[in-house]
């Protein structure tokens, strides 16, 4: 009895030992035809410093999507991605908004209106197998959808709406959001707790680069787990190119903190979580005046969880 318990022992020993040596691909590898619901829960804190007291933002939302394997070629993977739902509230010193898509629409506010519209228009992305997404198609088309929905014929009126469109919703601005979700896989076959390295240069919510340290914390055939842990910083900036009088510097400082659940057949997530903190430290130097300095401290915090639509309905 006692050398079969050793020789269980030993076997165990071994195996964990050949599992943690063993070389393992992850990527992004869904089939053309799958689709996917999942919900993304954020919230984000603002809080900005000054002589006057801290004045504080907040932002909450709760916002469904439906992601659609259009296409497969042999390094890209084709999305169309649809949002289902948006739950949102907006809370800053000015005063609060709130939109729920799930409620009839009563309010003539503008702002819901442009949330309201968002309901069902879809955009591609065009991923690799690392899940870095390459471009955001189908921008223009959501643009176009919201004027006819306004009504608004004046060509002129339509061509200032879709330049203000593209700065709020831009394609490196989703881009970017999208590679929060998607941009986790490693180039390279790895094994059980190994970790791998990539720095990134990030414009949202300012300007700034990360060092992410990525770890494969746990694996079998049909769930992975990985982790994350990164460091954010940026240089100072150069002058402001809109004010040629003043010279504007930051300094941004941060970590960041994350944890993915995928499923290593297909790519796709099971369940995140991200935890961002940064802060920030804009100082305003008048040229001429050299002594005129002032200096913005910016805390932000964001939270942010990615769950399948069932673990939430």
């Amino acid at each position: 009895m006692k050398l079969s318990l050793f020789f269980a022992l030993i076997m165990s020993l071994i195996l964990s030992s050949c599992q943690s040596e063993k070389k393992i691909e992850l990527k992004f590898t869904p089939a053309v035809g799958q689709s996917f619901r999942m919900i993304l829960i954020k919230k984000q804190v603002i809080t900005e410093s000054s002589a006057m007291g801290d004045r504080k933002s907040e932002i909450t939302s709760n916002t469904g999507y439906r992601f659609f394997v259009k296409d497969k070629q042999q390094y890209t993977t084709t999305l169309d991605v649809s949002i289902e739902s948006v739950k949102l509230r907006l809370s800053t010193p000015q005063g609060t908004f709130q939109f729920n898509s799930a409620k009839p629409g009563s309010s003539t506010n503008f702002l819901s209106f442009i949330y309201r519209q968002m309901i069902g228009q879809k955009v591609q992305l065009i991923l690799k197998t690392d899940g870095e997404v390459l471009s955001v198609r189908g921008l223009d088309a959501w643009a176009e959808h919201m004027l006819d929905s306004l009504g608004v014929s004046d060509q002129k009126m339509r061509e200032s709406f879709k330049e203000g469109f593209r700065q709020f919703y831009s394609e490196n601005t989703l881009r970017a959001a999208y590679n929060r979700v998607f941009n986790i896989f490693p180039d390279k076959k790895i094994k059980l707790n190994e970790t791998w390295e990539r720095t990134l240069k990030l414009d949202m919510p300012v300007a700034h680069q990360k060092k992410e340290s990525w770890k494969l914390i746990e694996y079998t055939p049909e769930k992975a787990v990985l982790e994350l842990y990164a460091k954010i910083s940026s240089p100072d900036s150069g002058d402001t190119p809109e004010l040629p009088q003043l010279k504007s510097k930051y300094h941004v400082w941060g970590i960041e903190t994350a944890s993915f659940e995928i499923d290593p057949r297909t790519g796709w997530i099971l369940a995140a979580k991200r935890l961002s903190y940064i802060k920030s430290k804009i100082t305003l130097e008048n040229k001429s005046q050299k002594a005129l300095k002032v200096e913005v401290p910016i805390k932000f915090q964001e939270q942010i969880r990615f769950l399948p639509v069932d673990e939430v309905l």
